[in-house]
C-alpha cells in the first residue's frame, strides 16, 4: 500500500495551477480537494475533460491509492433512473 502524503505535499508534487496537469493528476487533485464528495464520470467529463474516468482510477489504484467506488442512482434527460459509478479517495 502506498504511503499517503498529506494533501499539501501531494498537491505540491502535482504542480501549480499554471502548469498543465495530466488527466490522472487532475483526477487525483480533485479527489484530494474534495475528499467527502464522490466523483462521477459526467463530472469528470464536464469539469476536467476526462472521458475515461474508470481508466484514470485504475491507474491511480495501480500506483497505490485506495479509491472506493459506489453506485449512485441518477435521472437522465428522459426521466429514467440510471446507475453510475462514483469514486472517492479513502485516507488511511
Amino acid at each position: 500500500m502506498k504511503t499517503i502524503l498529506t494533501s499539501d505535499e501531494e498537491l505540491r508534487l502535482l504542480g501549480t495551477k499554471d502548469e498543465a496537469l495530466t488527466q490522472d493528476a487532475r483526477i487525483l487533485k480533485h479527489l484530494l480537494m474534495f475528499p467527502n464528495r464522490g466523483l462521477t464520470p459526467l463530472e469528470a467529463w464536464t469539469s476536467m475533460g476526462v472521458y475515461r474516468l474508470s481508466a484514470a482510477i485504475f491507474k491511480l489504484r495501480a500506483i497505490g491509492y485506495f479509491i472506493e467506488n459506489n453506485t449512485e442512482t441518477v435521472w437522465n434527460r428522459y426521466q429514467e433512473r440510471c446507475a453510475v459509478a462514483s469514486y472517492r479517495l479513502v485516507r488511511q
